[in-house]
């Protein structure tokens, strides 16, 4: 009620970590170089907006199985890949493309 009062709003905790997260990668390289992010580059930009989007859901209060599946199914769309939330290869395969950091 006292925040209120102040004129303050309240923000999130997901929210304001995805803020903080996202400017913190887009620094992390920034003692390197004076022309621009050397991290966030287009495709670090679109595998970090998955994980936002993920964290969205999970906002929203989707299940955490539901939000999981829904972010392995867009890497695999990302990189090409075969996804069926049902067969054990296709996760398997899924899993470890986004464990090793591939990209496309």
């Amino acid at each position: 009620e006292g925040m209120e009062d102040d004129g303050i709003e309240e923000v999130p905790i997901l929210a304001a970590f995805r803020l903080i997260a996202l400017a913190e990668l887009s620094g992390s390289r920034g003692a390197e170089s004076l022309e621009g992010a050397i991290h966030m580059t287009e495709p670090t930009f679109k595998e970090v907006l998955f994980g936002v989007e993920a964290m969205e859901l999970l906002e929203l209060g989707r299940d955490e199985n539901e939000v999981y599946d829904a972010y392995l199914k867009s890497r695999a769309g990302a990189l090409g890949l075969q996804w069926d939330a049902h067969n054990p290869e296709s996760r398997a395969i899924v899993r470890l493309a986004c464990q090793s950091q591939v990209r496309d």
